[in-house]
């Protein structure tokens, strides 16, 4: 085997760990949008309950905390994303996953405030006749 041939199965051995690695970073930017139904389908709820109480300051508080999550993130991402060893589709689709289950965090967080007030004050009104 020639110098030159050793050469060429190098590179070509190169080519094949960088595709198995797109790959592998492809399968991942998958698996982790696999995920996003799932908690979109909490935020929902979380901002139905918020709505129905008409308290919709959290909803606005949410979006805001999903953007600045998901800004950070992506900024990251384009700085130092070579260092996590993770690049392109994975990196920004796990940004938005993480900024989603934050965001969904934070509406169940405040969802969740008020409620034995608002129970208390529904159990008075269901006893009083009216």
């Amino acid at each position: 085997i020639s110098g030159h041939d050793r050469r060429q199965r190098d590179a070509e051995g190169r080519e094949r760990d960088e595709i198995g690695r797109d790959a592998l970073h492809a399968t991942l930017g998958v698996a982790l949008a696999t995920v996003m139904p799932a908690y979109q389908v909490a935020q929902s709820w979380f901002q139905g309950l918020l709505v129905h109480r008409e308290t919709t300051r959290p909803i606005t508080e949410a979006v805001a905390l999903y953007f600045i999550v998901a800004s950070t993130l992506l900024w990251l991402g384009t700085e130092r994303a070579d260092a996590f060893g993770a690049t392109g589709v994975a990196w920004a689709v796990g940004s938005f996953v993480v900024a989603g289950i934050v965001q969904t965090g934070w509406l169940w967080l405040r969802s969740r405030q008020g409620r034995p007030a608002a129970a208390a004050a529904e159990a008075l009104t269901a006893r009083t006749p009216g």
